[in-house]
């Protein structure tokens, strides 16, 4: 099981992987998000733009309530907010990217493989944090 917070740090890797895969291709689409999604700005982790905190924690709460999260609900969580920024904030407009295309990539079978991995890392990173921190 994952946290919400783990999830975070999770998606942000895999949405960073995904655009430097595209900018090998010439297409910058999703540096604006990566870049407003950043957690590793603040000491506690939390997003670069503290909005899309809070977004984050509204499209978490709306796939499940507490703080045990399966790899899929850690995955719809990611869905979910992807589709909330963009009728939040245009990003399709903006930025020129569609994100039901992104969210089919990210299904394909190494992209669900690299979740795993990612969510495994995010929570092994924040334990490590927790434990340096009660000495």
């Amino acid at each position: 099981m994952y946290t919400k917070h783990e999830a975070l740090l999770a998606s942000y890797t895999l949405l960073d992987d995904i655009h430097d895969e595209q900018k090998k291709k010439g297409n910058n689409t999703l540096l604006r998000l990566i870049s407003d999604m950043n957690p590793f700005i603040w000491s506690d982790l939390t997003t670069g733009d503290s909005s899309l905190w809070s977004d984050r924690i509204k499209c978490a709460t709306s796939v499940k309530e507490n703080d045990e999260l399966s790899s899929q609900e850690s995955f719809d969580i990611l869905v979910s907010f992807l589709k909330y920024e963009k009728k939040t904030y245009n990003f399709d407009d903006e930025s020129n990217y569609d994100v039901e295309k992104l969210i089919n990539e990210m299904k394909a079978p190494q992209y669900q493989d690299r979740w795993v991995q990612l969510l495994e890392r995010a929570k092994a990173y924040l334990t490590s944090r927790r434990k340096a921190q009660t000495f």
